[in-house]
């Protein structure tokens, strides 16, 4: 599972807080109706539904001046806000966004849920061009207790809205409805703990799409889950690393038919003598 705590790192600049035109965009009205005492500050990145609390997160008064890393932390009730950020300014200035929940979101057992399906649709049309690590689906782990995953839904749009992103994290359950073509992305992580959920994390259609399409700087592409309800997946015999994604240097993937399994071991030769 990945981590949103684990991934947020100390900007050069120290973030500014004065904010006086950033409170004039769409995302800065937004966020002032939110509310920022329902925000907080943690290593330069701007946490949106998770208040501070000591010295762990700090209070923010204002939608800081720049922005590097943008997180989302009650995703599913924040369909409004985050077309709003979609729309605006700063979204063409963040480097990392991510899009979750967090332990507090899950104890409220909101009416809204897990399901980031609405959210998905919203990256249609949008334009991310500094956007280099996004993260779908992770719950913000404040306390040792469980945790559980989002239902993603369709991630296609969002290879056309960020043409430069590195990494994409799926925390949960998605799909692909066709092979996808990206010239920089370079790795590719799902994991997903049983506790999240009993639902399949990843479709043989998805899988195949996803398999198929032209990512030629991946280097690293990895599949695990432990969702009690996954079913074996064929690895597609016309998947051709050298043709779909050279770079490939990791390529981890549970839960296959025995005969992809073979072809699967197999290939792991391949790419281990590169």
């Amino acid at each position: 599972m990945c981590r949103v705590t684990a991934a947020f790192k100390p900007l050069k600049k120290v973030i500014r807080q004065s904010g006086c035109h950033r409170s004039t965009t769409r995302f800065g009205r937004s966020l002032r109706r939110f509310g920022y005492r329902r925000c907080s500050s943690m290593q330069g990145a701007l946490l949106v539904g998770l208040g501070p609390e000591g010295e762990l997160r700090s209070a923010v008064r204002n939608l800081p001046d720049q922005l590097d890393t943008v997180a989302f932390l009650e995703g599913p009730a924040q369909i409004e806000l985050i077309s709003d950020f979609l729309q605006s300014p700063e979204a063409q200035q963040v480097s990392t966004l991510k899009i979750g929940t967090s332990q507090l979101y899950a104890a409220r057992r909101p009416a809204e849920g897990f399901d980031l399906g609405k959210v998905m649709s919203l990256f249609k049309g949008r334009h991310l061009p500094n956007l280099r690590s996004l993260c779908l689906g992770d719950m913000f782990v404040l306390y040792n207790s469980s945790v559980r995953a989002c239902r993603i839904g369709d991630i296609t749009p969002v290879f056309n809205a960020a043409p430069n992103l590195r990494m994409l994290d799926l925390c949960g359950p998605f799909f692909l409805t066709r092979p996808v073509e990206h010239a920089h992305l370079q790795e590719v992580s799902v994991h997903v703990d049983a506790s999240s959920g009993q639902e399949a994390v990843i479709s043989q259609q998805t899988f195949t799409n996803l398999m198929m399409s032209k990512l030629p700087e991946v280097q690293s592409l990895s599949l695990l889950s432990d969702a009690t309800e996954d079913v074996p997946l064929d690895l597609p015999t016309a998947f051709d690393p050298r043709a779909q994604m050279p770079k490939l240097t990791a390529f981890e993937v549970e839960n296959l038919t025995p005969e992809s399994q073979q072809r699967y071991d197999a290939l792991q030769e391949v790419l281990l003598v590169g």
